[in-house]
């Protein structure tokens, strides 16, 4: 899959896996409504996983409008750029239950594989 490429999406009831473009046969997961409203607002470009420079961890964005987004900040509709915590230490678990905001300090695993 190229960048230039849709998304494999996998829908269930509840829930939407989405590929990540540069790495092949992996998935986050999102809760289909949020999904949808990211659909929506124009967010149908491919999610990719960004190590922010080669820190310790990354992030699941996408572009729009030219732009890189942060998946995660998005579906919390954070405008105060607080730090995202993973609360299962999955990034590619961006299901609401999986997601809070809150000041940095704490470390959070490095897990890449989705919890389904």
């Amino acid at each position: 899959m190229t960048n230039s490429s849709k998304p494999t999406i996998i829908r269930n009831a509840d829930t939407v896996q989405v590929e990540i473009s540069n790495m092949r046969g992996q998935f986050a997961i999102v809760d289909a409504a949020d999904y949808d409203r990211l659909r929506v607002a124009g967010h149908v470009g491919t999610w990719c996983f960004n190590m922010n420079g080669g820190r310790t961890h990354g992030y699941v964005r996408t572009k729009y409008k030219g732009n890189n987004s942060t998946v995660a900040r998005l579906i919390l509709n954070d405008p105060t750029r607080q730090t995202v915590r993973y609360n299962n230490g999955s990034r590619l678990d961006l299901r609401r239950s999986n997601l809070s905001l809150g000041n940095s300090g704490r470390k959070y695993g490095r897990t890449f594989a989705a919890n389904a």
